[in-house]
């Protein structure tokens, strides 16, 4: 497998353990542990973001660099990502390009966003409004599960007949169903 493969999946697999660890931050503290679950979100986007790049934009020469000197790909990444299918339809990289420099950068480097969390009750500690707790989850499992998605894609360029299978399959449990049906 090239270089730039094997560096998309290792940054797509970091992006979705993120998620999890999101998940398992809010849902096993009972929100005590927001603050630092709502850290995570825009190094998972950046994880995301820089896996797919590897995968759709890479090349061996960018992902050894990457690896042995910590350059990271340059320019606009989102436009980069969104210029190949299948994000050229769906553009949700440009989203989250607008998002990391601003709500997600203030979680990350102990901005304004933490600090008003943990403050908001008459005590010192996280109190971040259930709605805001949804949202950082509703993410959270989108980022994932569309990292998982990618990585599903570039395992279908080596097998397309598992990737094909792995992708119906994910389709069959997250795609919501008319009323009334349901599969076994």
């Amino acid at each position: 497998m090239p270089e730039h493969h094997r560096t998309a999946l290792a940054l797509l697999r970091a992006a979705y353990d993120d998620a999890v660890a999101i998940n398992m931050l809010v849902l096993n503290s009972s929100g005590e542990l927001a603050g630092s679950a709502f850290s995570l979100l825009r190094p998972m986007n950046d994880k995301f973001k820089r896996g797919s790049w590897f995968l759709l934009c890479g090349d061996e020469e960018s992902a050894l660099d990457f690896l042995k000197n910590d350059n990271a790909p340059k320019g606009n990444l989102a436009q980069q990502i969104e210029a190949h299918p299948p994000f050229d339809q769906f553009r949700i990289f440009s989203e989250l390009y607008q998002n990391a420099f601003g709500f997600f950068h203030s979680f990350t480097h102990g901005g304004n966003q933490i600090a008003n969390g943990y403050i908001a009750s008459n005590g010192i500690g996280a109190s971040y409004p259930e709605s805001k707790i949804i949202q950082a989850i509703d993410h959270a499992q989108a980022v994932g599960i569309t990292a998982v998605q990618v990585m599903v894609m570039l395992g279908g360029e080596y097998d397309s007949t598992t990737g094909n299978d792995i992708l119906d399959q994910l389709g069959a449990r997250f795609v919501p169903r008319p009323a009334g049906t349901h599969t076994d």
